[in-house]
């Protein structure tokens, strides 16, 4: 797990090969909008290794503080 600003990190390049849209230029990416009592709290975003199939990325940020961090997870699941 990894903690970074968003105003001065450009997590999107991270340098590994994330699975690419249909147009082959851009990245794959699934987002979300995590809900608490019916208000939007945190926003997540995924997106799948092209290469390794079990490896993932997870980012995670609260839309409610203007902090601008967000939290990185790395996964590599079974």
């Amino acid at each position: 797990m990894l903690l970074y600003s968003r105003k001065h990190v450009r997590y999107r390049r991270d340098g590994y090969c994330w699975k690419k849209r249909k147009d082959g230029k851009t990245t794959r990416e699934d987002h979300m909008k995590l809900k608490v009592q019916g208000i939007e709290c945190i926003y997540g975003c995924y997106v799948h290794s092209a290469i390794l199939p079990t490896f993932h990325r997870r980012c995670y940020w609260l839309l409610q503080v203007r902090n601008f961090f967000c939290l990185f997870i790395y996964i590599i699941s079974q």
